[in-house]
C-alpha cells in the first residue's frame, strides 16, 4: 500500500512550525514542494507551495513544533549515465570480471528480482522482455487492484513519475536522451537475456527485472516518486532493488524507505555519481545513505574513472565506461536500434554490481542479504595499487563475478525438515529435504510412547552435518536421544533424573564460537526452571536456573545470537503457570538481559525460538503466549523492542502457540 503521497495546497502558513530542517543545496531550497513527516502520521505529506511562498519563508519564521518530525524539500535526483558516440563492440566488462567463470555456476534463477527503480524499462525489448516481472496475482487491463496491494493493473511494474501502470519510458515535449533510455540501459546491463542468438547478456542474465519508473523524460526525479519507488519494490517481491542516480541533498523519508527494505532483507545498490569529487566532502545521495551499497566506476585497466565520485559512500567498484546496453526502440521517435555502445557512468557501474548480487543470490536462494553483501567485498579484486592517491576510497575493489560464485559466504550444506506429532501419538519422527520430499522415518522412543517429541538440529561435530536431536515429551523421563540425518540412533542420555516424568525440552547452539553445537536442556512442566547444558557426548557443560528455583512451571529454551557478536546466546521462557517473562543468558549462565513479551499478568508462560527474521544478520527473539493464551506470534529484538507481530490462527483460541525459528 503507498504510504507517501498525500497532497495539500498550502494557502497560509500560520499554523506551520519546523522542528527539523534537513540539509540541502540552494537548487533543492528553489523548490516548489515540500516534504513534511508529522510524528503522530505515518505518512509524508507533499506541500505544494504558493507563489511567492520559499522554502526559507518556511523554514525561517517559525519555532520549533514537537509534533514534526522532520520537513525537507522534495528534492531533485538525476540519472548518472552519459552516452558518447564511440563505438565499442564487445562487453568487455563481462571479461575482466570473470563472467563465463561464474556462469558455469549459474547465470541467474528466474525467482530472483532486480528492481530497476529508474527511467522506466521497454518491457518489450527482444532482449528483455523474457525476463520481465510479471504480477501475477494482477488481471491486466481490467481496472481492478486484483492483489490488493494499492495499484490498479500494475502488471509490470508501476510509473511514479506519471502514476500510471505502464513503467515503460514516455515521450514529452523535450525528452533527453538520458530520459528515455537510462532505466532500459540500466536494466539490460543488471540481466539482458542472455545465450539467445541476440544482442547481449546482461550480468545476471536468467534472473528476474521489475521496472520502476521514477524519473521522467529528460531523467529527472523527486524525493517522493523515488521514496514510493523503492517502497513498491519491496512490498512486491524485490530481492534487489538498483538506484542508479543520485542527488544532492540528504531525505529523511528516502533514507527512511531505504532502511525499510533493508530491514526486510532487501539489498539497496547505488551509484556513486559522475563528479569526480570525493564524497566525505560532498556527499552525494542516496548512495551516501546508510544500507545502501555504493558502487564506484572503474575502466578496463581497474582504474578510477576520471568523472567517477569516491569515497567512504563506496562499497564496491565495478566497470563503468565504454558500456554496451540496450536502449528504447521506437520509429516514430527515431530510435531506430535495439543497442547501443558507449554508455558510461556509475549508472552503469551499480547494474553490474545488482547482478552480481542477483548471481550470488541465485547460487544460493536461502542465502542471507549480510552474507551476500560480505562475499561481495570479501573476493572483490584488490584495485588499491593501481589507484594511488585513492586508498580506501574505491571501496572493497572491483567486483570480481568469479570468485563471489566460489565464496565460502554463499556456501550452505542442504538441510533437513524434521517433524513430530503432538502429544496422544506415538514417538514417530519423518525427516524431509528442502524439496520436501520425505528421506527417512524412525521412532525417537518406544513406539507405544504417546508424550510427544520435542525436536531439534545441531551439528556436533563441526563437520557441517546436522544430527536429530529428541526430547521425550510429558509423561516421558527427561530423555535426549541423538540421531544422524538418516535416523540412526548415535547417542543418548538422561538430561536430569531419571525418574523425572515432566519431559525435557532441547535446543542447540554455537555458544562458545568454536564451530560446534552445544545442546541445551529445560525442565518440562512440574520441574524446576533448570537449564542444562551438554556437549555432543552428552557431558554437562554448564547449567543454571533460569528463574526462581521454586517455581514448577519448567523452562523453555532457545538459542540464537542476538547481539551480533558470533555466538549463541540461551534464551529462555517460563513454562506453563509463569509470567510471559523471556530471559537472555550468556553461554555461562550471565543475565544479560530479560523483558515480558505479553502482559505480565498472562500465566500461561512462554515459547521461544530466535532466528534471522529481517536479514540483517543478528537473530530475533520469537515468541508464542503459552496454553491459555491466543495464538499471537511476536518477533522482538534483544531489549523487547517489538519488530513485528500477527495472529498465526483464529484469535479467538486459546490453546497458546509453539514457535520455532531458521
Amino acid at each position: 500500500m503507498r504510504e507517501f503521497r498525500q497532497v495539500m495546497v498550502v494557502l497560509f502558513f500560520g499554523a506551520l512550525l519546523i522542528p527539523a530542517v534537513c540539509q540541502a543545496t540552494e537548487s533543492d531550497l528553489s523548490t516548489r514542494e515540500v516534504l513534511v513527516k508529522y510524528r503522530s502520521d505515518p505518512h509524508v505529506k507533499l506541500i505544494r507551495l504558493n507563489s511567492g511562498v520559499s522554502y526559507h519563508d518556511v523554514i525561517g519564521g517559525y519555532a520549533l513544533n514537537p509534533a514534526i518530525e522532520y520537513i525537507e524539500p522534495n528534492a531533485e535526483y538525476r540519472a548518472t549515465l552519459i552516452p558518447d558516440d564511440t563505438y565499442f563492440a564487445s562487453q568487455w566488462s563481462l571479461d575482466i570480471a570473470g563472467a563465463s567463470q561464474a556462469w558455469d555456476s549459474t547465470t541467474g534463477d528466474a525467482s530472483v528480482v532486480i528492481a530497476i527503480v529508474d527511467s522506466g524499462v521497454q518491457i518489450d525489448h527482444p532482449d528483455l522482455a523474457a525476463n520481465v516481472w510479471v504480477n501475477t496475482d494482477e488481471i491486466a487491463g481490467n481496472a481492478i487492484d486484483d492483489d490488493h496491494n494499492g495499484y490498479v493493473d500494475d502488471r509490470n511494474g508501476w510509473d511514479f513519475a506519471e502514476d500510471t501502470q505502464s513503467p515503460k519510458p514516455k515521450f514529452h515535449d523535450g525528452w533527453t536522451t538520458t530520459g528515455i533510455h537510462h532505466g532500459t540501459v540500466v536494466a539490460g546491463i543488471a540481466a539482458a537475456v542472455g545465450n539467445n542468438a541476440k544482442g547481449i547478456a546482461g550480468v545476471a542474465y536468467s534472473a528476474t527485472i521489475m521496472p520502476i519508473r521514477v524519473l521522467d523524460h529528460t531523467g529527472h526525479g523527486s524525493t517522493l516518486t523515488v521514496a514510493e519507488g523503492v517502497q513498491y519494490a519491496a512490498e512486491n517481491g524485490a530481492d534487489i532493488i538498483n538506484l542508479s542516480f543520485v542527488g544532492n541533498t540528504y531525505s529523511a523519508t528516502l533514507a527512511g524507505a531505504i532502511s525499510q527494505a533493508r530491514s526486510q532483507g532487501i539489498l539497496v545498490v547505488a551509484s556513486a555519481g559522475n563528479d569526480g569529487v570525493d564524497l566525505d566532502v560532498s556527499p552525494r545521495y542516496p548512495v551516501c545513505d546508510d544500507d545502501v551499497i555504493g558502487v564506484a566506476a572503474t575502466d578496463s585497466s581497474d582504474q578510477k574513472t576520471s568523472f567517477s565520485n569516491y569515497g567512504s559512500c563506496v562499497d564496491i567498484s565495478a566497470p563503468g565506461i565504454n558500456m554496451y546496453g540496450t536502449v528504447v526502440y521506437d520509429v516514430a521517435q527515431g530510435l531506430t536500434e535495439y543497442y547501443q555502445t558507449g554508455w558510461y557512468g556509475t549508472s552503469a557501474s551499480a547494474p553490474f554490481i545488482s547482478g552480481a548480487l542477483a548471481l550470488a543470490k541465485s547460487h544460493n536462494l536461502l542465502q542471507t542479504a549480510v552474507n551476500l553483501e560480505t562475499a561481495l567485498g570479501e573476493t572483490a579484486f584488490d584495485i588499491s595499487t593501481l589507484n594511488a592517491g585513492y586508498a580506501n576510497d574505491l571501496g572493497a575493489g572491483r567486483v570480481n563475478l568469479s570468485a563471489l560464485l566460489q565464496s565460502e559466504q554463499l556456501s550452505f550444506i542442504p538441510g533437513n525438515i524434521v517433524v513430530s506429532r503432538e502429544p496422544g501419538a506415538s514417538p514417530l519422527l519423518h525427516v524431509y529435504n528442502e524439496a520436501g520430499d520425505l528421506t527417512t522415518n524412525f521412532y525417537a522412543f518406544a513406539e507405544n510412547f504417546t508424550g510427544g517429541v520435542h525436536v531439534a538440529t545441531a551439528d556436533l561435530s563441526g563437520d557441517g552435518s546436522k544430527e536429530i536431536l529428541a526430547g521425550a515429551g510429558p509423561g516421558g523421563a527427561p530423555h535426549v536421544r541423538i540421531h544422524s540425518s538418516s535416523g540412526k540412533l548415535v547417542g543418548s542420555f538422561f538430561a536430569y533424573n531419571a525418574t523425572f516424568r515432566g519431559g525435557v525440552n532441547v535446543t542447540a547452539g554455537d555458544l562458545d564460537g568454536n564451530g560446534t553445537d552445544e545442546i541445551l536442556a529445560g525442565a518440562g512442566n512440574g520441574g524446576a526452571p533448570h537449564v542444562r547444558i551438554f556437549n555432543g557426548q552428552g557431558d554437562v557443560i554448564g547449567f543454571f536456573y533460569a528463574y526462581d528455583p521454586s517455581f514448577r512451571g519448567g523452562v523453555n529454551v532457545a538459542a540464537g545470537d542476538v547481539n551480533g557478536d558470533g555466538t549463541d546466546e540461551i534464551i529462555t521462557g517460563a513454562g506453563p503457570g509463569g509470567a510471559p517473562h523471556v530471559r537472555i543468558f550468556s553461554h555461562k549462565g550471565v543475565l544479560v538481559g530479560q523483558f515480558f513479551a505479553y502482559p505480565t499478568a498472562f500465566r500461561g508462560g512462554v515459547n521461544v525460538a530466535a532466528g534471522d527474521v529481517n536479514g540483517d544478520g543478528t537473530d530475533e527473539i520469537i515468541t508464542g503466549a503459552g496454553p491459555g493464551g491466543a495464538p499471537h506470534v511476536r518477533v522482538l529484538n534483544k531489549d523487547g523492542a517489538l519488530i513485528t507481530q500477527f495472529y498465526a490462527f483464529d484469535v479467538s483460541e486459546r490453546t497458546g502457540i509453539t514457535v520455532g525459528g531458521l
